[in-house]
Formats: structure tokens, C-alpha cells, sequence
């Protein structure tokens, strides 16, 4: 077999060893699922790690692919402090890809480590750098719109720095004028039931206040180590659903203030305050939480000796399909969920009389079902490279600068196909597959950035 048969035989089934562009060497394969898969990647020229995310191609998807979506987010938050940094990114006969920073572990798998919930400080420390890249995320015109503990990584190093990650859901909420999206009701979500915001739950628009409700309930889950709407036993998700929006619409933490730091208290509470298109006071927030803060102390994973070893960082953020149950928060409901609600007393009363009878350091942690997860890990360094590979003609994943040209046009031909779409960028499924590979949904729709 000569080398144009390895060639597409590699476009076909990626295999460690593989070389992309006589550079960058695939070393093993960290992450797969029904969007493709995630290969630690070495650059063979400096030595440096990356993250290598490969998404099948499908000519006949509808709409931008949700990696080129992720592209285009990842262009527009280039050199921000706490967002992996796009490196290199291209396309062959099989595959769209593109490779960012390598990343350490998120912030679910550490809490996990540090017996199942985090330290009042650490907690705090965590909001404040939190409510900095969301600041600075909103600034570029952008909502993540799936804030999460997954989705909040440390560096593979560096353990201090946290960072956002998975862009998939993002989405524009200004125009290129300045102009704000209109805001909508009765539509579809996608997300994680758990920590979405009451608003979105009930199928509203979705703007800036969304990211900080959701941010109070990250914050209080790893407090507390549980939020009182986990493990609430129904027969179906959209029971789940209505029950989990009932609880949060009933304030159901209310009952847990004298439990949790004043900080995260208001700032729930000023989070459900603001109105569809207001700015959250993203100083006076902060504030917040730097006046809870007694002392300035390490964050807790920071303790636990051998942390940081290679072992510990070989995982990358993406959800992997490999049962239906691991999906059991990722939100799938239709418009007017909140006509059809479900009593919760029982649920509710149980989560709360057990938190007011005991003292915080007694509380139980009820372990959520582990989901096979991984990080996209990273270091910053110069911006990416555009590159498109011709894999049934090239060697090795050699690019040229007329395929350079060719995929640049490619991306923008897609991006623009979402930006002359006026329209919502979701549609509810009628079935319950996991939210990650929605064909129908745009990252930006006609949003676009402006600087």
C-alpha cells in the first residue's frame, strides 16, 4: 500500500501516529461520541500538547455543523484570559476538525476529589473568576447558555486559572449594529435541566441574566455538594422537567439561606431581578463575593498531592453516548412546559429537613451518576493556523495554501448561512437523544459580533 492509500485510509478511521500537515501527530484517541471524537495531539515542532476535535462530515445536515460553530466562537474570544485558544483547524474527506488548548480536569471530576463538594472559600474564589469570564464572554456579544460544571476546566498545569469551554450552545444576543435579540416566548431549549435558568426551562428567550442564574446554581450545587432537584424519581424526562422548573419557580432554596454564604444567596436572588435585556452588574457582584471571603487561601484541589500529574489530565469535555440514562439532565422540552406542572412537596420537603437537621459539615453527598466526560485541555499560545486537507489526493494531511483559501471561504460561506437567519437557532426534538449534535441549531444565528 503506498502513501496516498495510508492517506485515506486515515481520512477514514483516524489511528494514533496519524500526522496532520507534517506537524502535528495524534497520540490517543480522550474523547469519542456520536459527533466524532477528541485525540491528545502533540506538535511535533515545539513539543507542545493540544486537543484534536474530529466531527464526521455530513453533506446533508442542515445548517453550520456545530464544530464550525465552535470555530467561530473560539475566533471571537482569541486571547481572552480563561478560554482555550484555537490553534489549527481544516477539513478532509471524512472530517471537519480543529485543535485548541489541552486543558486540565473540570470542575465536577475535582469536586469529587475534594469529597464531594467545595470549601466556603474555594467556592467564592471559584464565583469570582467565574463572573470574570462570563463579564468578559458577554462582552464579545456572546451567552454560553450552558453553564455547568463540566464546562469549567483548570489548566493542565497551572491550577488556579479556571476556564469556559464548550461553545456548541452559544449564542449571539447583539447584532452587528449593537441591537439586541427581540425577546420570544414558547420555544425550545437545549442545555442541562439542572442549572438552567427559570426562564429558560419555561422556553423563553435567552439573555445575559440566564448565564448568572445559572452560574448561582453551580455555585450553590458545589457548596452543598446536591441541588435539592437531583434524583427526583419520576417515569419520564418530561415529568423531570416540569418538576425540576416547579422547584426553581417555588424558590426551593429559599429554605437553605441560613445554610449557604450571603453571596450566593443575592446573587441568585439579583439574577431572577433583572429584566430580558438588562447588564448585570457584574462588579457590584463580584463585590459580593470578595466581601464574603475571610482569607485568601488555596483552592481546595490545590491540597491533594499528585494532582496535577500526566495520569490526572488525559480527559477532555465531551459527553459520550454509551447508555441513554447519562442524558437525564440535558434539557429536551417543548414550548408551554410551565401549563403542565407537577407537585413536588414530598421531593422538596425530603431534600430540605435534611439539610435543616443537620449542620453543613454532616450533609450527605448524593453522588450524581458519573458520565463518561472528558476535558479539552490547553497552554496559550499564538493564535490558529487555517488549513484544509485534501486527504484523497494529499499525503499525510499536507495542506496548500489554495486548500488555506478554499476552507476559509468554507467556514464563512456557513457562518453567513446563519447570520441571514432571523429565525430562533433551535427546534425541539421529538425523541430523547442526547442535545450535543442538533442539526438545526445555530450558534449565532443573525448575531453577529462587532467589535
Amino acid at each position: 500500500m503506498n502513501d496516498g492509500d495510508n492517506s485515506k485510509m486515515f481520512s477514514k478511521k483516524l489511528n494514533p501516529g496519524t500526522v496532520i500537515a507534517g506537524k502535528y501527530k495524534l497520540l490517543e484517541k480522550i474523547g469519542a461520541g456520536s459527533f466524532g471524537m477528541v485525540f491528545k495531539t502533540q506538535n511535533l515542532k515545539n513539543g507542545e500538547l493540544i486537543a484534536t476535535k474530529f466531527e464526521k462530515r455530513d453533506e446533508s445536515q442542515k445548517g453550520v455543523s456545530l464544530l464550525i460553530r465552535e470555530i467561530k466562537v473560539l475566533q471571537d474570544v482569541k486571547g481572552l484570559k480563561g478560554f482555550p485558544q484555537l490553534k489549527f483547524y481544516g477539513r478532509d474527506d471524512h472530517y471537519n476538525f480543529f485543535m485548541e488548548s489541552y486543558l486540565g480536569m473540570n470542575l465536577e471530576q475535582l469536586m469529587r476529589k475534594c469529597n464531594g463538594k467545595f470549601s466556603q472559600n474555594t467556592v467564592l474564589k471559584i464565583g469570582l473568576q467565574l463572573l470574570e469570564r462570563v463579564q468578559a464572554f458577554h462582552e464579545k456579544n456572546l451567552i454560553h447558555r450552558d453553564i455547568k460544571p463540566e464546562n469549567f476546566t483548570i489548566g493542565r498545569q497551572d491550577g488556579t486559572q479556571i476556564f469556559v469551554i464548550d461553545f456548541g450552545l452559544s449564542k449571539y444576543y447583539r447584532d452587528s449594529n449593537g441591537k439586541h435579540i427581540p425577546f420570544t416566548s414558547n420555544k425550545g431549549l437545549i442545555g442541562t435541566a439542572r442549572y438552567a435558568s427559570v426562564n429558560a426551562l419555561i422556553g423563553n428567550e435567552q439573555s445575559r441574566r440566564d448565564d448568572i442564574e445559572s452560574l448561582a446554581y453551580v455555585l450553590i450545587y458545589f457548596y452543598l455538594g446536591e441541588l435539592p432537584w437531583q434524583n427526583i424519581q419520576v417515569a419520564n424526562k418530561e415529568d423531570k422537567y416540569k418538576k425540576i422548573l416547579q422547584m426553581k419557580q417555588n424558590n426551593s432554596l429559599d429554605k437553605l439561606n441560613d445554610l449557604l454564604p450571603k453571596s450566593l444567596v443575592k446573587l441568585l436572588k439579583i439574577s431572577k431581578s433583572y429584566e430580558f435585556q438588562h447588564t448585570p452588574d457584574y462588579a457590584g457582584l463580584k463585590k459580593l463575593f470578595q466581601d464574603d471571603l475571610s482569607i485568601d487561601s488555596k483552592f481546595d484541589w490545590e491540597k491533594i498531592q499528585g494532582l496535577f500529574s500526566e495520569k490526572n489530565n488525559l480527559s477532555v469535555s465531551i459527553d459520550v453516548q454509551s447508555n441513554t440514562n447519562q442524558f437525564d439532565d440535558l434539557i429536551d422540552i417543548y414550548p408551554g412546559l410551565q401549563n403542565s406542572m407537577c407537585k413536588v412537596t414530598q421531593q422538596e420537603t425530603k431534600f430540605i429537613n435534611g439539610r435543616l437537621d443537620n449542620s453543613r459539615r454532616n450533609i450527605i453527598y448524593l453522588e450524581v451518576p458519573k458520565r463518561n466526560s472528558t476535558i479539552l485541555e490547553g497552554v496559550s499560545s499564538p493564535g490558529g493556523t487555517i488549513v484544509s486537507f485534501n486527504t484523497s489526493k494529499m499525503n499525510h494531511y499536507e495542506g496548500s495554501n489554495r486548500n488555506l483559501a478554499s476552507y476559509k471561504q468554507f467556514i464563512d460561506v456557513q457562518v453567513q448561512s446563519l447570520e441571514n437567519d432571523y429565525d430562533d437557532d433551535y427546534t425541539p426534538n421529538q425523541d430523547d437523544s442526547p442535545c450535543l449534535y442538533v442539526r438545526n441549531f445555530v450558534v449565532g444565528s443573525k448575531y453577529k459580533d462587532h467589535h
